[in-house]
């Protein structure tokens, strides 16, 4: 009986289609997250004394951790999202469809570094210099560590493995046209010979 699931994307899409439209996801996604986690983490500020040294309260400390934690969870989401376009549109091309998700997860994961660090605030020693006495100077933006940027990948990851776990569900991986396999009825199947020898 005929698979009644949804078909793949490259029955609609060329393979050099499928490709253009997922970089331009990459790149929207890359660019909306950097301006979300920008937008969604307070950044501490130091004080300058009147010595017109700079400190920091001791609980805004944390502030500077929430950064990474909020990278993190973004990561998380939009990996998950990027592996599921990459199954939608590689699925049926084998590996490529795990290289494009992998690569993609971290390519977006980059661009939401710059763009963010882009956006700011930035230059923290130019303005502590520049800051009298009595005010409060914003700490810069910036990511601690690239660790994060793996769960980016390891995220994409997921919806791959669970498109390859649920195997033909879907349609065949491998087969662009989608139809079920078909089968030459022009085959005979080979009987035993029954054919008893005389004098038996």
């Amino acid at each position: 009986m005929p698979d009644k699931g949804p078909r793949p994307l490259s029955l609609y899409l060329s393979l050099r289609q499928r490709a253009e439209t997922y970089i331009a996801v990459v790149a929207v996604i890359g660019l909306v997250c950097g301006i979300a986690w920008n937008r969604s983490v307070e950044l501490p500020t130091y004080y300058v004394g009147d010595d017109f040294s700079a400190t920091i309260e001791e609980s805004q400390i944390a502030q500077l951790m929430a950064v990474d934690v909020m990278y993190c969870l973004i990561g998380v989401i939009a990996g998950f999202c990027l592996g599921a376009l990459a199954w939608a549109l590689f699925r049926t091309r084998g590996w490529l469809g795990t290289a494009m998700a992998a690569i993609g997860a971290a390519v977006a994961g980059v661009l939401t570094r710059v763009v963010a660090q882009f956006i700011g605030p930035k230059d923290f020693d130019t303005r502590i210099v520049a800051a009298e006495p009595g005010a409060f100077v914003r700490a810069d933006f910036a990511g601690h560590t690239w660790v994060p940027l793996c769960l980016w990948v390891g995220a994409a990851m997921v919806p791959i493995l669970i498109g390859s776990a649920l195997g033909r569900r879907w349609g065949t991986p491998g087969q662009d046209s989608g139809s079920p396999a078909k089968i030459d009825k022009t085959d005979k199947v080979m009987e035993p010979d029954t054919t008893v020898a005389p004098g038996l």
